[in-house]
């Protein structure tokens, strides 16, 4: 079903124009079916230079000369964004309209072109967030501790949210649900790559991923081609509030309903590119690696491990960094990882070094390194000291 939207303000020359642009860019993102226009009740002769300056840079509408709102536009519209006109002035006579008519109240192009910009933006992908929230729901497979917290961000930001649990047929849930805004797999990483190789068909494209110790390689071997990823630091344990370390880099074709959702519930998020993504993977993936291995030794906090046994914390990041580099398969700035790293340790310096997962994470690390012929002497020493193996 099409939605048709109207963006009306008094001379179609900025505001309306910017919002139309703005919002059918953000709908685009959302895989939203939209048709939309902009009018005017007093229109001008031409667009206004600044916005279409603005426009120009990186997107890909090109606004229409402004125009005079007609009652076939008021008729067709679905949804009418009212900014600043005088609806009891608008040329049509049907009790109906109110119901359709949305009011926002955004600062004129002409006293702060950047404000007014960042405005009308925030404005049109909220709105094209709760539209794809509504129209197309939201699936979370597995919904844990942290499934529970994205199930909430997401419904407290007006979606629909369809669970999928481990006693669920997904083929059914699929069938009942064929196009999702997203499908986010919120298992932990051991149950990851089983979840991914019985996902339906018709979810690939929808897939988002929030694991630790995820690479590209985990999703690229089932065919996923571009999924929006969200490089999770926040924390979440039965009985405690949300803790936010760091602000989460999302990536992918969701991010923004990602990272709005979860402002939603308090916790920062931002959009990076996908290549910065990676980038993010490799420093959480030294986070928890580090901690979690030197901390079989250790004990302790991060903040303690970091600032008392900054030599094995460093000796243990140095064969996390070759295993990471051989699995992505390219080099990596360990000075920058290094820095993310830190800035996590500083950002919850309480947090525990060690915990169940250990060593599971050890195993595996150990396992990825005798792939590639890589030599890990301080993981294969820790690991005999707790009497591990790979």
């Amino acid at each position: 079903m099409t939605i048709n939207i109207l963006f009306l303000c008094r001379h179609a020359a900025a505001k309306s124009v910017a919002a139309r642009a703005l919002f059918d860019d953000a709908a685009s993102r959302f895989g939203l079916d939209v048709d939309t226009g902009n009018a005017g009740t007093e229109p001008d002769d031409a667009i206004d230079p600044v916005v279409e300056a603005r426009l120009a840079q990186g997107q890909a509408h090109r606004p229409e000369q402004p125009r005079a709102v007609t009652e076939h536009d008021l008729a067709q519209a679905d949804i009418i964004i009212n900014i600043g006109c005088d609806i009891e002035r608008l040329p049509v006579d049907g009790s109906d309209l109110p119901k359709k008519v949305v009011d926002w109240v955004l600062p004129d192009f002409s006293d702060d072109p950047d404000a007014a910009f960042d405005a009308v933006k925030l404005k049109a992908t909220e709105l094209a967030s709760s539209l794809a929230g509504r129209l197309r729901p939201i699936v979370l497979v597995g919904v844990g501790q942290m499934g529970g917290v994205f199930a909430k961000a997401f419904l407290a930001a007006g979606h629909t949210v369809v669970p999928a649990t481990r006693s669920d047929d997904l083929n059914l849930v699929a069938a009942l649900t064929p196009e999702p805004a997203l499908v986010l797999i919120t298992v932990g990483e051991d149950d990851l790559d089983t979840v991914l190789s019985t996902l339906p068909a018709s979810w690939k494209s929808s897939v988002g991923l929030i694991q630790n110790e995820l690479l590209p390689r985990d999703w690229e071997r089932h065919g996923i081609v571009d999924p929006t990823v969200a490089v999770v630091w926040f924390e979440k344990k039965r009985g405690t509030d949300t803790k936010v370390i760091v602000s989460s880099p999302v990536s992918g074709p969701a991010a923004n309903l990602i990272v709005s959702a979860l402002e939603h519930d308090q916790i920062t998020a931002h959009e990076v590119s996908t290549t910065e993504i990676v980038d993010a993977l490799i420093v959480k993936n030294l986070y928890i690696l580090v901690a979690n291995i030197a901390g079989l030794e250790t004990g302790g906090t991060v903040s303690e491990l970091w600032q008392n046994h900054r030599e094995l914390a460093r000796a243990v990041g140095d064969e996390v960094l070759a295993i990471q580099e051989h699995l992505v398969g390219r080099t990596i700035d360990a000075d920058v990882s290094y820095a993310g790293m830190v800035d996590a340790f500083e950002g919850d310096p309480n947090h525990g070094t060690t915990g169940r997962s250990a060593p599971r994470r050890l195993e595996r690390a150990l396992r990825n390194a005798e792939n590639a012929g890589i030599e890990v002497p301080n993981l294969a020493a820790i690991a005999r000291a707790h009497a591990l193996s790979a």
